[in-house]
């Protein structure tokens, strides 16, 4: 079992095999909340609000019901307050390899 000491992370009791339907996380207006989220999900979400990609680096596994907000005109910082704020985790600029898909035109 992960351990969630000093998180305000909320243990999902949805049955997302049974009925993935209702395990969705959708992002809007300075919002983010979904029931069976996994935190690949909510690091997704989190890097299309803060345009930079966010890599889950936890290592809690399992599904939360998430409820994020924030003040959208002061983005990302109060993103950054947020996620500290209301779920305990920590969001850190650094610098790490990233998978990058390359196109290229024929000659």
């Amino acid at each position: 079992m992960t351990d969630l000491r000093g998180l305000q992370l909320v243990v999902s009791t949805v049955d997302c095999e049974g009925t993935p339907a209702v395990c969705v996380a959708q992002s809007a207006g300075g919002r983010i909340s979904g029931r069976g989220v996994t935190i690949a999900q909510l690091a997704d979400l989190l890097s299309k609000e803060v345009k930079t990609p966010v890599v889950d680096r936890t290592a809690l596994h399992g599904r939360f019901d998430i409820d994020l907000s924030w003040a959208r005109e002061r983005a990302p910082a109060a993103i950054f307050a947020a996620v500290r704020e209301q779920l305990g985790l920590t969001l850190e600029p650094t610098t790490a390899p990233i998978e990058v898909v390359v196109i290229e035109g024929r000659r």
